[in-house]
């Protein structure tokens, strides 16, 4: 094999697929379910290697290249079957207008086991928060009203724990709001899409 043609796959933590091909490496989510290894076509992040330098690890441009997809999706795919493992790819929904009116009924399970891990983590609903929202268009959870920042850390890490494969996070304090005064958590799959101008 030539070197051009060189590629590695590593899951180095749960919820995490690092692929590797020459002047490039790419984090993926990655999850098993039901005895299957589910495969997230769309990545977290980017690190590009120049020579000897290597840059930080980047989040991937809210487009990912479609080439570059299948490319990656294919050799993803080849590894597990070489490994007679089952494997499911989840992919994004390219079409931004069609985005809009997504909608994800697993993530009402999701928010369940959500609610369960705070209250793991001696968070109280209701008490310490306000809401648990989801996510349809990003894939993942929105909790609101989060009265101490010291409880929106724990609930970070919380979360972070319960869903390894979702590497997007994101805190802001909703203080000026009427609903869910407070600080806001979200966690999810797939990046939030840039509004037009």
């Amino acid at each position: 094999m030539k070197w051009w043609n060189k590629w590695e796959i590593s899951r180095p933590r749960p919820g995490e697929l690092i692929y590797s091909e020459p002047g490039r490496r790419y984090r993926f989510p990655i999850y098993d379910e039901a005895g299957e290894v589910v495969f997230v076509a769309w990545p977290t992040s980017q690190q590009a290697h120049f020579f000897i330098v290597s840059s930080g690890w980047t989040r991937v441009p809210v487009n990912f290249s479609i080439m570059d997809c299948r490319r990656i999706t294919g050799r993803v795919i080849s590894y597990f079957e070489q490994q007679g493992l089952t494997i499911r790819v989840i992919d994004r929904n390219q079409d931004k207008e069609s985005a809009k009116f997504e909608f994800h009924p697993e993530l009402f399970e999701l928010r369940s086991q959500a609610l369960e891990c705070l209250n793991s983590a001696g968070i109280t609903w209701l008490a310490e928060l306000s809401s648990v929202d989801l996510l349809h268009e990003e894939f993942g959870l929105e909790i609101c009203g989060i009265k101490e920042d010291s409880t929106a850390k724990k609930i970070s890490i919380a979360m972070a724990r319960a869903f390894p494969h979702w590497h997007f996070h994101r805190f802001c304090n909703n203080c000026d709001s009427e609903r869910d005064p407070g600080w806001k958590f979200s966690i999810h799959m797939f990046p939030r899409r840039r509004s037009a101008s």
